[in-house]
This record gives structure tokens, sequence and C-alpha cells, in this order.
């Protein structure tokens, strides 16, 4: 993964290396926004099911072929 600095010299780099405007002065927030899409994300922990309980999942069936005949 690439540092903070590595992202802003390369956005700077890709704009052509400006010394003012929007993209010099912004370069360094966006860097920042590129790390946080670039962070792990944090992984959900589990919930376990208490009987009884809404979290509990129902028992499904799974239906092969129809009951009736026509």
């Amino acid at each position: 993964m690439a540092s903070r600095e590595d992202i802003r010299e390369a956005i700077l780099r890709v704009a052509g290396y400006p010394s003012v405007g929007y993209i010099a002065d912004l370069a360094g927030e966006m860097a920042d926004a590129v790390l946080e899409l670039d962070a792990p994300a944090e992984t959900p922990k589990r919930v376990t099911a208490v009987k009884g309980s809404v979290q509990q999942r129902e028992k499904e069936t799974r239906v092969i072929e129809a009951a009736e005949q026509r």
C-alpha cells in the first residue's frame, strides 16, 4: 500500500506538477481520501442466534415437485 506522500506525488505528477490552483491545494486531501478507500474494512462479528429469537433462521423446505396433479 502506498503512503500518503506517494499518493500525493502521483496526483501532482498526473496533473503536471501545478504550483497553484485547486489540484495543488487539494492534493493532500485527495491523497487522504484514497488512503481511506484503500484501508481494510472492519470485519463484522458473527452473531449467534438465541433460541426463539427473531435472529434465529427458520427452517426452509425445498419443493422439488408439485404436490398436486392436474
